[in-house]
């Protein structure tokens, strides 16, 4: 398996333009994916960083199984609930898995990363959507904002 940090990178700091083929891929290749009642098309001004999730995770041959395409994170933490995936501690958390965010306090978890590195109570996430473009962030693991983890 592809290490969804080794293609995540290759999107760092892409334009509107990138984005768009981002979008489009998803509509192409992960939309059928989705279980059929939560089926939604991207659209250009839609929040996107669980579509790049899932278009990182179908580029890297991540099964439906494997992988819970969506692209709403609390559809992607409700799935990896439902197969006990998901998991609010960083212990064995390791790097490919998913990053959960909650940036405005809500019930509903709001963006997602990818893991890239948990070093001394750092954590390093790649993330789409981050400042309307592919970015790494740095965060402390002990941070309110992050909710939990999603194992791959």
């Amino acid at each position: 398996m592809i290490n969804l940090n080794v293609l995540a990178e290759k999107y760092l700091g892409i334009n509107y333009d990138g984005k768009i083929k981002i979008m489009e891929y998803y509509n192409e290749n992960c939309y059928s994916l989705v279980k059929r009642s939560r089926r939604y098309k991207i659209k250009p001004n839609d929040n996107w960083c669980a579509c790049f999730t899932s278009v990182m995770a179908h580029k890297a041959g991540l099964s439906v199984d494997q992988f819970p395409y969506e692209v709403s994170v609390g559809e992607q933490v409700k799935i990896a609930r439902e197969r006990g995936t998901f998991t609010q501690n960083a212990e064995h958390t390791k790097e490919g898995d998913l990053i959960i965010f909650n940036w405005n306090g809500g019930a509903w978890p709001d963006h997602v990363g990818i893991v890239k590195t948990i070093n001394k109570g750092i954590v390093t996430s790649i993330e789409g959507n981050h400042n309307k473009t592919v970015g790494y962030r740095n965060l402390a693991l002990n941070s309110p904002f992050i909710v939990g983890f999603i194992k791959l």
